[in-house]
């Protein structure tokens, strides 16, 4: 009899002791999902024990040379700890997966008894069971648990691009930010220069006091738009500081350069709405929380009709005599046939069918808005680049020369200066809304339309030149 129940256990044995809790595979899964869609510039990976293990050699590499928008999102997807907590946090459902493939543990029982009166031995009564119902569920189960995990890789492959658009549009800010700090330091040295002539020609009679007043004031408003300036660059850099995971001496890094021209060429429209559905991670996530509720729907009738499924085998010793048998234990669906679980887990996946559909419908939705986003921002800032940035120029060289002439006013050519840098401010935020858009209509094609951080779209800033030709306030 030994014999028999020695092998039936190293057959339990061996059913529960054949799965791995690590997540490597999950991740690895999840790094060549997104390696397909080129939408990686580098991999993840799981992270160390220690939650504050040392700096990664190859983000102090990067920190070293000035950042652009593919260094910050290398840097966020090895340094951001909200990724870390996201990829360590699918070792939940990978979890889940293990334990719906073990098999359950046998039920043993001993038990010894004997009369209160006479002197008679203890008789022996020794039982195993062994749950049937639920080995035979057991692979609905992992069924479940499968779609689960798969529905978690989608979810983290979504905040992997995630992570890595945030970096780039925080670097976008910073590029942006800075260029407009510069703009407005030279404009100050406009105005402070201009001021300083005025306080000369001032001085010998030439300029009225209302003229010197309005050009002091013209200083002390272009300071004061410097130190916003100054501030938004601040702002910028702290952004970017979180999205990449940075502090202490680490926060001393560059940018490089300035935001890119825009390019000539039009993005390709024509299949956009059909590229960003195929590729959604959120529809990809959900298609497997549907295969998920409808295996538990399953599972729920199955287990409401067989909710107790048990052998077992005993032994007894009895008079110096053992005596052995076995049993069958089976629960009778009279009552509790699961039938709560099962409506639940059915209005789940009616509940999960209507979101597909609504989902795909902002999937196409957001396609044609970035899309619409990228190629207006873009024809703008051209149009601001080549036609009006040239002519506020040439109209501020030319009312410089009529005031230089005496022939107008120190408003005229205020409202030049001004004119002037209103147009390379409304330039440089043009050609940042296009970085950011069209950084959107990449995430969007990579299969993210959630989290795109357009905003509300900027209304036209420029307002057209005042005339600044001859004649008016002469001095």
């Amino acid at each position: 009899m030994r014999q028999p129940i020695a092998t039936a256990l190293a057959l339990l044995v061996s059913l529960g002791g054949c799965t791995t809790t690590s997540v490597r595979s999950d991740v690895a899964a999840v790094n060549d999902l997104l390696s397909v869609r080129d939408a990686l510039p580098v991999a993840v990976t799981v992270p160390k024990d220690e939650a504050f293990a040392d700096t990664d050699d190859e983000i102090e590499k990067l920190l070293k040379q000035p950042l652009s928008a593919d260094a910050a999102a290398r840097i966020a997807l090895l340094n951001n700890q909200a990724l870390k907590a996201s990829i360590v946090e699918l070792g939940v459902p990978r979890g889940a997966l293990v334990q719906a493939g073990l098999a359950p543990n046998p039920e043993v029982e001993f038990a010894m008894s004997r009369p209160l009166e006479g002197h008679h031995e203890f008789d022996t009564e020794v039982a195993v069971e062994f749950d049937l119902s639920r080995l035979i569920l057991m692979p609905q189960r992992k069924g479940v648990a499968s779609a689960e995990l798969q529905a978690a890789r989608q979810r983290l492959a979504g905040d992997v691009l995630d992570t890595a658009h945030r970096a780039r549009l925080a670097l976008f800010d910073v590029q942006a930010a800075q260029q407009l700090l510069e703009l407005r330091t030279r404009a100050l040295q406009s105005f402070q220069a201009g001021y300083e002539t005025a306080v000369e020609l001032h001085r010998v009679g030439n300029v009225t006091d209302l003229d010197l007043l309005t050009e002091r004031s013209a200083v002390e408003a272009a300071r004061v738009a410097v130190a916003a300036a100054e501030t938004q660059v601040v702002d910028a850099r702290e952004r970017l500081n979180v999205v990449l995971g940075l502090f202490g001496a680490q926060t001393s890094w560059t940018v490089a350069g300035t935001l890119p021209a825009p390019p000539a060429e039009e993005v390709q429209a024509a299949t956009l709405e059909q590229r960003a559905v195929e590729s959604s991670l959120e529809l990809a996530e959900l298609k497997a929380r549907l295969d998920a509720t409808a295996g538990r729907a399953d599972l729920a009738s199955a287990s409401g009709w067989l909710s107790h499924l048990a052998v077992g085998a005993h032994a007894e010793r009895e008079e110096q005599v053992w005596e052995v048998g076995g049993h069958v234990s089976v629960g009778i669906p009279l009552f509790d046939r699961g039938q709560g679980e099962v409506a639940s887990a059915e209005a789940q996946l009616r509940g999960l069918q209507h979101r597909y559909v609504q989902t795909a419908t902002e999937a196409r939705a957001a396609a044609r808005t970035v899309y619409s986003r990228t190629e207006t921002a873009r024809r703008s800032a051209i149009h601001l680049r080549d036609v009006l940035l040239p002519s506020r120029q040439h109209a501020l060289e030319e009312t410089l020369r009529f005031y230089n002439a005496m022939q107008i006013g120190v408003f005229q050519l205020l409202q030049a200066q001004r004119d002037t840098l209103d147009a390379g401010v409304a330039y440089i935020q043009t050609l940042h809304d296009y970085w950011r858009a069209r950084a959107a209509l990449d995430l969007v094609l990579a299969g993210r339309h959630t989290g795109l951080g357009l905003g509300e779209a900027r209304a036209g800033s420029v307002m057209p030149a005042a005339s600044s030709g001859g004649g008016g306030d002469a001095h």
